[in-house]
């Protein structure tokens, strides 16, 4: 991929794998894996976003944990501001960087605990300020997505809240250590969509506010172009493409991408579109043979996509990665 000075870059991440044990035989050996995450590597730049677009089931969330630190990687490296993981003192030192927001506003807020605890425990945990100053940064916060007067919120707890309000209060949460990178997984696919413009929006007024860098998970090519500047295709814990989001978009060229881009509504009711040129569903991620992932539902499969490993990927020009034999050969 482009080489960028390693000032430019606030996250790298380096031939990441996580494997998760699928069955135990004898002696609780480990016979089979599900290959969740196999050999991805990306980098975003400093204030810039990566969108991770894929299927359910495609890695894309187990990505977003292992940089956060939710999951332990099996195998590779991941960097944040030119330090590994291990390089920081402490976990709490590397979440003072690096903050998630999660997809369900609904789940990811304790019920019992008002808006204001919800927020500054981690500055409790961080042991940040006494309590009139983290009652400060909480109304600042709540200033800051929107929820005015913050007077009115800080006592309440998740249940007197709307979905796109409790949205906000998890960005709070994540902004109130001052992170320099957030992995957003889906922050707006269980809002209404009379709400998810404004969470978008209020994201990325954050983003050019604090200097931000997101990682955006999502599996809508709408918000990704909308909201980030690279998008990568990820298939079955495999980046399959990778480039600048409208080069991406006006230039597909793996056939999986096609394929979901086929799959995107079109708000005209006179637009004949056809069906996507794919067979069956995700592939069962265990144990994967060691040969291209999408072999199996492609429609441009021949002899050499099943005898030679999976791709690497290469640059086709313009930026533009993809992981296919047939592709640009």
């Amino acid at each position: 991929m482009q080489k960028h000075s390693s000032n430019d870059i606030i996250l790298k991440v380096k031939s990441l794998k996580k494997f998760f044990a699928a069955d135990r035989g004898l002696f609780m050996k480990v016979k089979h894996f599900v290959h969740a995450v196999d050999d991805v590597s990306f980098e975003i730049i400093r204030g810039k976003s990566l969108g991770l677009v894929g299927e359910s089931g495609c890695g894309k969330t187990t990505t977003g944990k292992v940089i956060v630190g939710l999951e332990a990687p099996t195998e590779g490296e991941i960097f944040i501001d030119g330090k590994e993981i291990h390089e920081y003192t402490s976990k709490l030192e590397y979440h003072r960087k690096v903050q998630m927001i999660f997809q369900d506003p609904y789940e990811s807020l304790n019920p019992r605990m008002t808006i204001f605890d919800i927020i500054s425990e981690p500055l409790n945990i961080h042991n940040i300020g006494n309590l009139q100053e983290r009652e400060e940064k909480v109304k600042n916060l709540l200033q800051e997505v929107g929820l005015t007067p913050p007077s009115s919120f800080m006592w309440r707890y998740p249940h007197e809240l709307s979905g796109g309000q409790r949205q906000r209060v998890a960005i709070a949460r994540a902004l109130v250590l001052d992170p320099t990178f957030i992995v957003a997984d889906e922050p707006t696919s269980m809002l209404d969509v009379s709400v998810r413009t404004g969470v978008m929006n209020l994201m990325m007024e954050l983003q050019e506010k604090h200097g931000m860098s997101y990682l955006y998970i999502t599996h809508d090519f709408a918000v990704a172009r909308y909201m980030c500047d690279k998008i990568a295709v990820m298939y079955l814990g495999k980046i399959v493409e990778y480039a600048n989001t409208e080069e991406l978009l006006s230039n597909p060229m793996h056939p999986y991408t096609k394929a979901l881009l086929t799959a995107v509504p079109v708000p005209d009711p006179e637009y004949q579109k056809g069906e996507p040129d794919i067979v069956g569903s995700v592939s069962k991620p265990i144990n994967p043979p060691p040969i291209c992932r999408f072999y199996e539902r492609c429609p441009l499969k021949e002899k050499i996509c099943k005898t030679q490993h999976h791709p690497e990927l290469k640059d086709l020009g313009n930026e533009h990665y993809v992981a296919c034999h047939l592709i640009g050969k």
